[in-house]
């Protein structure tokens, strides 16, 4: 995840709106118990038992909504560490294959390295990826792997090829961190929950309590938590980019990690027979 502990929930502007739409609420409190309060007081009871329908039903559907969305957050981290755990794999396997092992090495860290650069900068449009880096790197690295087979499937006649099972992971764990950028919830979906908000709010608003300090306790608490939850659900639906995302750290790390054991292989098959690593004098 990225930025500050509450950076994370909520950005600045969306903290703004926040508070300017609770002091709107509490405006509105204020003036319906002063213009409205008798005409409302009469039917109190009627107000109260639908006010409480409303808001059971739209909490209810917040409810599953905000866990719907922490599985969607939960499915993008999910995702990205088992495709960075599969990158891994293919580059360990790829000792065992010679110059074409180098060369799928090669390809792999390629691939990371267009992942970190243009698909998780959090602005990449993954409606039409097919010729972005991140997909022409992974082209390369499948053409590396048919390479490899068919110099190295007659000598594993009858076996089964690890590799290729590591290489379709990969590609299922990809497809599925592209389908979390380009799928969120429906615009049809959002509709309903934001009139829903607002018939919420409407409820909190009308029911009249006997003080007035009590509604306005009411109404602003029960109001802040229907907003922030909004945003929240806003936030984790886009788990690869906006105010709160996934960590991309241990991607970059391990793309990293993979250049450095690179370097030291590419040194130690640079050096004559015999010759092993010079060790650092201490």
């Amino acid at each position: 995840m990225t930025g500050s502990l509450f950076g994370r929930v909520v950005t600045p502007i969306q903290l703004l709106a926040l508070v300017g739409a609770l002091v709107l609420i509490g405006i509105a409190v204020v003036i319906v118990r002063r213009r409205f309060g008798r005409v409302l007081q009469e039917d109190s009871n009627e107000i109260l038992a639908i006010s409480a329908a409303i808001l059971s039903v739209y909490g209810l559907i917040l409810g599953l909504t905000l866990n719907a969305a922490w599985e969607r957050f939960q499915l993008a981290q999910f995702s990205l560490r088992n495709e960075t755990a599969a990158m891994v794999g293919l580059s360990r396997m790829s000792t065992i294959f010679d110059e074409l092992g180098i060369e799928l090495r090669d390809a792999v860290i390629a691939y990371g390295d267009a992942v970190v650069q243009t698909e998780l900068n959090g602005e990449w449009n993954a409606a039409d990826q097919s010729d972005d880096p991140g997909a022409v790197a992974f082209r390369d690295v499948y053409a590396t792997m048919e390479q490899i087979n068919e110099v190295y499937a007659p000598v594993n006649a009858g076996g089964i090829d690890p590799s290729w099972d590591v290489i379709y992971a990969m590609e299922g764990f990809r497809e599925s961190r592209i389908e979390l950028v380009r799928n969120g919830l429906p615009t049809a979906f959002w509709w309903v929950l934001i009139l829903g908000a607002g018939l919420s709010i409407t409820a909190l608003v009308i029911i009249l309590p006997t003080h007035p300090r009590l509604h306005l306790f009411i109404a602003v608490w029960a109001s802040a938590l229907i907003l922030l939850t909004l945003i929240l659900i806003n936030n984790l639906d886009h788990p690869l980019s906006g105010a709160f995302t996934v960590d991309f750290d241990e991607y970059q790390d391990t793309v990293n990690a993979l250049r450095r054991e690179d370097d030291i292989m590419t040194q130690q098959e640079s050096l004559p027979a015999g010759v092993g690593t010079p060790v650092p004098s201490s």
